[in-house]
């Protein structure tokens, strides 16, 4: 076993081919103990999502879902959703859901002459009162917060009413799916056993010039938590990970924040993952979602040993960029199309408070937006951002600043239900969600 294979080599000066054979053995015997996990949704996915986790499944674009082609991802944009896990978790979708489910137990001419039973919230004014069965044949527009322009990309999905969006194959799949992500456990990367005689020879023969740097491997094994921008561990712990140390004090030991932007998909999405000590235990600590939201978060720990957070870092990062972490401190990281990407000096995570980072000249916000259509009766003018709409901005902004070969130069930022594309070249904000698509020159004043 690894133990013996340890001793052997203190007391006797073992081969390095018999350390490699005893290795080999401990970790097949290991793996012959370890889980074997046989489900997969590999008839809703495309191929190339098969064998990926949930948790990834739920980024990944909608059009990964088996049947839908790529050119539907443009028409789920014009809806402000550009992942599986927010078609999911649409409320439109849910709301018709609901409404499918209930008609099933409506009686014809069965209703109480008494009765105050109403889904006024969800409708518009028109159509309160209905039956639900009626209900079910209006356009997906008669749920209230839906414009009209909506039934154009929903009709080209070939959702043409309620009862339609209400059964939709995909957003049934896409809400099962963002439902389980919470549910699924991180696991080390699977690993597969290398055969011992195949192996064999080879490592008698690079053993002689092996020899000499074996030392040096054992020495720089931990290295991988080393890894880290110095400007990294000024990151505030994530919320969620200092609710789950509780009373125990939360250092961040390594920070780094991911954005995977296509704005043609109306796609802007980041990732950031955290290692941090937890008294003297350790945690891995993940939150994603799209840019200008709380998002969904995830910690794993307590853990007894640094290295245990470092490789869980390491493997997400890996999972995620596709690069290894150690190439941000080797300046070797580089783009993946289709994958995230590294985004330098998160100013979003330093510990500066939210009015400090947003605070502008004059006693007004840094980021403020120029009114020139009387829109709520105001005068002409430049106007204040909210607190938390201006932070949401100067952060992207600083992420175009500090990464000038990325295209961070436009961006789409959620704000409530509003999805707005924020140009930094020419200054200026879209509201993609709105049938106007209104716009309005921006400006930082700084």
């Amino acid at each position: 076993n690894e133990s013996r294979g340890l001793v052997c080599r203190e007391r006797v000066g073992c081969s390095c081919l018999r350390l490699h054979v005893l290795a080999a053995m401990s970790s097949a015997k290991k793996a012959k103990t370890e889980a074997t996990y046989l489900m997969n949704i590999n008839d809703a996915m495309d191929k190339q999502w098969e064998g990926s986790t949930i948790t990834a499944i739920a980024q990944a674009p909608i059009s990964a879902l088996q049947g839908l082609a790529g050119w539907t991802d443009a028409e789920f944009a014009k809806l402000g959703l550009s992942s599986i896990a927010e078609f999911g978790s649409w409320k439109f979708f849910l709301w018709a859901r609901a409404l499918c489910k209930l008609s099933e137990t409506e009686l014809p001419e069965k209703r109480e002459v008494a009765s105050r039973m109403n889904l006024n919230f969800a409708l518009d004014k028109a159509h309160e009162g209905k039956h639900l069965k009626e209900i079910l044949k209006l356009p997906p527009s008669a749920l209230q917060g839906l414009a009209e322009w909506v039934d154009k990309p929903l009709a080209a999905l070939h959702i043409n009413n309620i009862q339609q969006l209400g059964t939709w194959k995909f957003a049934e799949w896409a809400s099962a799916i963002s439902l389980l992500v919470p549910l699924e456990q991180e696991l080390p990367p699977y690993v597969v056993p290398s055969p011992l005689v195949s192996e064999a020879p080879a490592t008698v023969a690079a053993a002689p010039a092996t020899a000499a740097a074996a030392p040096a491997t054992v020495a720089a094994a931990p290295a991988t938590p080393s890894a880290v921008p110095a400007a990294a561990l000024e990151a505030k712990p994530d919320p969620e990970a200092v609710a789950v140390a509780g009373d125990e004090a939360v250092e961040v030991r390594a920070h780094f924040k991911l954005a995977h932007v296509d704005v043609e998909l109306n796609m802007d999405k980041f990732f950031t993952m955290q290692t941090l000590t937890c008294g003297n235990k350790f945690l891995f600590a993940q939150r994603w979602g799209r840019t200008g939201t709380r998002g969904q978060a995830k910690v794993e720990g307590p853990l007894d040993h640094a290295e245990e957070a470092a490789a869980l870092l390491s493997a997400k990062f890996k999972e995620k960029t596709g690069n290894a972490v150690e190439s941000v401190e080797n300046n070797t990281f580089q783009r993946i199309r289709g994958l995230y990407d590294l985004v330098k000096g998160d100013v979003v995570a330093s510990r500066r408070t939210v009015e400090e980072r947003t605070q502008g000249r004059n006693g007004g916000r840094l980021w403020q937006y120029y009114v020139d259509d009387g829109v709520d009766g105001k005068a002409n003018g430049w106007y204040d951002y909210s607190k938390d709409a201006a932070e949401i901005v100067e952060g992207v902004h600083s992420e175009w600043v500090n990464n000038p070969e990325a295209n961070y130069d436009v961006r789409c930022v959620q704000s409530g239900f509003f999805c707005y594309r924020v140009d930094f070249n020419a200054m200026q904000q879209t509201n993609v969600t709105h049938p106007n698509r209104t716009q309005r020159r921006i400006r930082r004043n700084a």
